[in-house]
């Protein structure tokens, strides 16, 4: 089997013996307890991966993410992410820790993107690092909107601010708006 696509409502989700299955598409917006690390670590010859709107969702909330996966994505080249909306934190772990676990990912592409928001910001590596793939790789972007943690220090968001806004953009509409209030509690 070297392609499949499901686009449809899954109660589970297993691939085994699938040494050769190097293109999968998925849209899935029902799916008990997802382990994404179990879900990847069974792909071990994908090279063209497409991910389509819920599945992120549905990714972040079945458990723990980590920072990568304990087996890369050696072969996976092409990541193809549609319809996106990364509406919590968990969501853009999810994505980064997709990327972050392919070494040889030569083609990342993000549709549709047009406004991406990081709440809460800690202004950490992990965060630093999805705002400069996702102004790489968003060819529609107008905004990008960081709201740092409240408690987090002048200092710190300033240098986070700094590093970020000298990102390269590939959409010339992009722009970064820093929302800080430094107001004590």
């Amino acid at each position: 089997m070297l392609f499949v696509f499901f686009g449809n409502r899954l109660q589970k989700m297993f691939f085994k013996r699938t040494p050769l299955l190097s293109a999968l598409a998925l849209n899935v917006d029902v799916f008990q307890k997802p382990n994404v690390v179990d879900l990847f670590a069974s792909l071990p010859a994908l090279q063209m991966l497409g991910i389509l709107p819920d599945l992120l969702r549905v990714l972040a909330n079945g458990g723990h993410i980590p920072s990568r996966f304990p087996k890369p994505l050696y072969r996976l080249q092409l990541l193809h992410v549609s319809g996106l909306l990364l509406a919590s934190l968990e969501m853009q772990r999810v994505l980064a820790c997709i990327i972050m676990s392919s070494p040889n990912l030569h083609t990342l592409v993000i549709q549709h993107l047009k406004v991406f928001k990081i709440n809460d910001s800690l202004g950490g590596q992990f965060e630093m690092e999805l705002v400069r793939l996702i102004l790489a790789t968003a060819p529609l972007l107008l905004r990008i909107q960081i709201h740092p943690y409240h408690r987090l220090s002048s200092k710190k968001v300033t240098k986070f601010m700094k590093e970020v806004m000298q990102y390269k953009r590939i959409s010339k509409e992009a722009e970064i708006i820093y929302e800080w209030n430094d107001e004590e509690d």
